[in-house]
């Protein structure tokens, strides 16, 4: 198995933070901010050997710039070490051989990380009207698991028959019954049930199914926002609220005591007179934390890029594009290219695009 040099040079920097997410290593972590320094670091010194056309050096300059401003006014990195792993899939074909390196180094990590919060441990959740603690498995065990079904559904797009998708579900349930998410174990059975019903050309050609594909996260984000203003107002949203552990009472309670920015800004999280500010859903992450030209330069691109993936006819990948739009209204990994897979899809597309450009000149950093 051969591997080029950008190849070897985007594995550098993504498996081991892949590995160590896996892990559910958090970003306060002194061993995930020493590996997510060296591994940017190592390929940082790979850029100076990279050839860019002028558009896309103009590009991702632009981009590194808004996203540096956002560590500032926001506080988080996620999109900063996003882009540079856009960057990193600059020559790289990702193709079963990429993916299937990052799927059995994330299996060999998940099962670590399932053993290692065997025992579970102490946490705040919303329960019956109050928050309470309680000992449980982590989430994030979810959200690894989803990227490597992501990983599994990808390397086996062309090949995909019954059994291997009665695996995944198989699989869910049982991972279901010991890390215990809903949120979870409901993407990966929409995702499951979405990939089968993409198998009829009926279904898949009729104008609601894509449209409502195609929109997804605008409806996502519109979704958020509207439960998160209406929540005292429609007793739905209180029902739902239960059934999502309190999001959307805290999503109310962010919108309350935050204004839209266009750069966002600094948001608490944690414990504070008596209650628990956690603001779990990535639409409204994007909008109060990271601000709303981010949040609008998001939903732009994922509904460009589905559009794209539907017009083509690459229904898995859809699929994953709309399970992890949909995921998004509860958690917030979206733009975490370390969890969330369906970013190896926006660097494909956006590769495709400048593709498209004439631009003969090439600039060398």
């Amino acid at each position: 198995m051969k591997i080029s040099a950008s190849e070897l040079a985007f594995l550098v920097y993504f498996l081991p933070l892949f590995a160590l997410k896996m892990l559910d290593i958090t970003a306060d972590n002194n061993l995930l901010k020493i590996t997510a320094g060296g591994c940017f670091i190592l390929f940082a010194m790979y850029m100076f050997y990279m050839k860019f056309s002028n558009r896309l050096l103009k590009f991702f300059l632009l981009l590194l710039i808004y996203t540096v401003i956002l560590i500032f006014t926001c506080g988080k990195q996620g999109a900063f070490f996003s882009v540079v792993m856009l960057l990193a899939m600059k020559d790289v074909n990702m193709d079963n051989k990429n993916y299937k390196i990052c799927f059995w180094v994330g299996v060999v990590f998940f099962i670590v990380a399932c053993y290692l919060n065997k025992d579970g441990a102490e946490a705040v959740r919303f329960m019956n009207g109050e928050w309470v603690n309680m000992n449980k498995r982590s989430n994030i065990l979810y959200v690894a698991f989803t990227a490597l079904v992501s990983l599994y559904l990808l390397i086996y797009r062309d090949k995909l028959n019954n059994m291997r998708i009665l695996g995944v579900a198989i699989v869910n349930y049982l991972i279901y019954m010991y890390v215990g998410s809903r949120t979870g174990v409901v993407s990966i059975f929409f995702l499951v049930i979405l990939v089968l019903l993409f198998r009829n050309q009926y279904f898949r050609r009729l104008k609601i199914i894509k449209y409502g594909c195609i929109f997804a996260p605008l409806v996502c984000m519109v979704f958020s926002i509207f439960a998160g203003l209406k929540y005292d107002e429609y007793s739905f949203l209180k029902i739902l609220d239960m059934m999502l552990q309190g999001r959307i009472a805290q999503n109310n309670a962010y919108l309350d005591r935050y204004d839209i920015k266009l750069f966002g800004q600094h948001i608490y999280e944690g414990a504070e007179n008596g209650d628990f500010w956690n603001l779990d859903c990535a639409y409204l992450d994007m909008l109060i934390c990271e601000g709303l030209i981010f949040a609008v330069l998001w939903i732009v691109v994922s509904t460009a890029l589905i559009k794209y993936m539907y017009n083509n006819n690459r229904m898995v990948e859809v699929a994953i594009l709309v399970m992890y739009a949909i995921y998004g209204i509860s958690e917030t990994f979206l733009l975490n290219c370390f969890l969330n897979m369906s970013l190896f899809l926006y660097g494909e597309y956006l590769y495709i695009q400048f593709n498209k450009i004439p631009n003969p000149t090439q600039c060398q950093i």
